[in-house]
């Protein structure tokens, strides 16, 4: 009898090794691809451009928008304001008087009080007093004259 050579058994029909190198790189490799995409996924919900960021960004681009047309405004109101004072001797006149307190040669000013408010200061008279008017804040009288 002839001594015959044995040939090596291929590696998909090998008994110990049977299916089990292919599966294993191909479960390696859906791994891998799982993490990457998890990881890429991860990255653009929470990431420095991700999905929150750019929710964020758009809110306060939205409070911003908010913003500047408030600020186009009050600037509207005060180019009105502007040009009615530069054109109007009237205008200027009503803002000394709101602003300043400024009055009138002969104008006299009243103070009304709201209800509830109390206030402690009392006006100073402008010029000469004439002395037998002020009145003696303890007795009522006129400080001129003795009871």
């Amino acid at each position: 009898m002839p001594r015959m050579r044995a040939e090596p058994l291929p590696r998909s029909a090998h008994p110990r090794t049977e299916g089990t190198d292919v599966p294993l790189k191909r479960k390696a490799l859906s791994l891998a691809i799982f993490l990457i995409a998890a990881a890429s996924l991860l990255n653009a919900l929470f990431g420095d451009r991700g999905l929150l960021e750019l929710l964020r960004a758009r809110q306060e681009i939205e409070s911003l928008d908010g913003e500047i047309a408030a600020l186009r405004e009050t600037n509207q109101t005060l180019l009105e304001e502007i040009r009615d004072l530069k054109s109007s001797p009237l205008a200027v006149e009503r803002l000394a008087r709101e602003n300043l307190g400024l009055v009138k040669p002969g104008e006299v000013v009243l103070l009304i009080q709201e209800a509830g408010e109390v206030t402690n200061a009392r006006p100073e008279p402008i010029g000469e007093v004439d002395p037998s008017t002020q009145v003696n804040e303890s007795s009522q009288e006129p400080l001129g004259t003795t009871p």
